[in-house]
């Protein structure tokens, strides 16, 4: 009885492996075997063809009351529209955000089509580190944040030591004008 008992082991043994390591494999690779039998959308036998995607339902009629798409005047003027609303959203976040001297920069800046050299546009940031620390003795902010933000924000440019107004920093002005905000008060 033994002997059969071993001769009965011995044939299952073989088997046993390899649906063990085929099947730890399969467990251990779960999501990619999944990945790959997902993919799979159509199988074909020599019997019958099967679809494993869901069934796409034909589009539903159109009613007769329904306008069509609009043409492209419509879109275009939407676009811009759009267009406009993020302007004014960002010159309005510009405004919060920008000292009373940084725009005394851009206006004189709009005004002179030479720009302005980074000595007359120190003198104006020397003029903010003055009535900052009026109110607060230990402000520090160096020129380099001071006018790196404005540049930053896209509203001035440098090149050849000298600073330009962008045509983004035109339309702030522009903005700020049509808003009643002639010139921001404070710093």
């Amino acid at each position: 009885m033994n002997d059969r008992l071993i001769d009965y082991l011995d044939v299952l043994a073989w088997p046993v492996v390899i649906l063990t390591l085929v099947g730890g494999s399969m467990w251990l690779y779960r999501s990619n075997v999944a990945a790959l039998v997902n993919r799979i959308s159509t199988i074909h036998t020599p019997l019958a063809t099967v679809s494993t995607s869901p069934e796409q339902p034909p589009p539903p009629e159109l009613p007769a009351d329904v306008t069509p798409p609009p043409n492209s005047a419509d879109v275009t003027n939407t676009v811009q529209q759009l267009s406009a609303y993020v302007y004014w959203w960002y010159y309005e976040k510009m405004y919060r955000l920008t000292y009373g001297t940084q725009t005394t920069i851009l206006a004189y800046l709009n005004s002179s089509p030479t720009g302005l050299d980074t000595a007359g546009v120190m003198a104006l940031y020397n003029e903010h580190l003055r009535l900052a620390r009026l109110f607060d003795p230990n402000y520090d902010r160096s020129f380099a944040s001071y006018v790196g933000w404005l540049e930053g924000a896209s509203l001035v440019t440098r090149g050849n030591n000298h600073y330009y107004i962008t045509d983004i920093g035109r339309g702030f002005l522009a903005w700020m004008v049509a808003e009643g905000l002639t010139h921001k008060p404070g710093l």
